[in-house]
């Protein structure tokens, strides 16, 4: 987290220090390190997490501390909900997931998913999509582990009617916080941030 503050749990770099960086990681081919789930979700939980959220999880994940993964890409801008494969269903304090996602991140098994799901909206036809962020140690998840040696290869998760506590809820229902991270591609920013 090289321009996050100390405070926070990061480098508290200038701008021009943060290019330094960004050139010289990219010189040895290792940018990777700094585009992770971790990122996305940091900046995720400052704009829209709950208070409670903040304090538990941004310095943790800026010091490197959390496992993330996230959904792989679910479509473009605007998004696609035909791409999204989980739906949430209002459940007293909380919501039912179901369904298959991909997901991919830093580590052999992650301690956070960060996920967007469907809910049925009012309008018949105009599905609502919501962001969660969830231990992936709840009742009725099941990660396919990939057979692989690649730190961040892909995972194919299942959600079998997973009750997920409101308070794993990023923003409100139908804000779409993860929209731009999870079909970002890794890196894509890099020359503008150099220029």
């Amino acid at each position: 987290a090289p321009l996050d503050s100390p405070e926070l749990g990061g480098a508290g770099l200038s701008p021009d220090e943060n290019v330094v960086l960004l050139e010289e990681l990219n010189k040895r081919g290792v940018l990777l390190f700094l585009e992770d789930a971790a990122l996305a979700l940091r900046t995720a939980l400052l704009d829209w997490g709950s208070e409670a959220q903040r304090d538990r999880l941004v310095r943790p994940l800026a010091e490197g501390l959390l496992a993330v993964w996230k959904q792989r890409s679910v479509g473009g801008h605007p998004l696609d909900p035909d791409a999204i494969d989980l739906t949430a269903v209002p459940d007293a304090d909380g919501y039912i997931l179901s369904g298959q996602a991909t997901f991919s991140g830093s580590g052999p098994s992650p301690m956070w998913l960060c996920t967007l799901a469907l809910f049925e909206s009012d309008s018949p036809g105009q599905p609502v999509a919501a962001s969660f962020l969830m231990s992936p140690t709840l009742d009725g998840i099941e990660i396919a582990t990939p057979r692989t040696l690649a730190d961040d290869a892909f995972a194919r998760v299942s959600f079998d009617r997973v009750w997920v506590p409101r308070s794993d809820l990023l923003g409100d229902e139908g804000g779409v916080v993860m929209q731009a991270a999870v079909s970002r591609a890794t890196g894509a920013d890099l020359p503008t941030t150099l220029e």
